[in-house]
This record gives structure tokens, sequence and C-alpha cells, in this order.
């Protein structure tokens, strides 16, 4: 996942007084975990997928899980029909 050490220009941000922020989201074996709960049934993730939209319905679909009204939205592409 990445570099662990990368060189940074810390001086230049504090000159212009920048602000930063850090995420952190995945960590080793993480993928291979996930991968293991799902093929065990334990996870079932059907059950968090709230719907499916077409394509031109993405930005909609993007508003409601921003607005918590959904949990994951699956939007088709442009040439996949429903």
């Amino acid at each position: 996942m990445g570099k662990s050490d990368i060189t940074f220009p810390i001086m230049a941000m504090c000159i212009k007084e920048m602000t930063m922020s850090g995420l952190f989201c995945y960590g080793p074996g993480d993928y291979s975990l996930a991968v293991e709960l799902l093929a065990s049934g334990k996870v079932d993730v059907k059950k968090l997928i709230t719907g499916v939209v077409e394509f031109k319905q993405g930005e909609e679909a993007f508003k409601k899980v921003k607005e918590g009204e959904a949990i994951k939205v699956l939007i088709a592409g442009p040439n996949e029909a429903l």
C-alpha cells in the first residue's frame, strides 16, 4: 500500500500556511481478510447494497449516499442495461 517513507516539502507548506489532512484506509492483509470473509460467507455484502441505478442517475446516487439515505449504490456503466 504505497511507500512507507516519503519526502515532503514541509517548509513550503508552512510558509504558504497550508492545511493538510491525512487518511489511512487499508493496511497490510486487509484485502486478503476481506476476500476470506466473503468466501466463508461470514459477510454478506448484498445487504450493504441499497440499490442499482442507471449511469445517468449517478449524481443522484452519490447525493443519497452523502446524505445518509443509502449505504452503497451501484452505478451501471453508460452502455449497461439494468
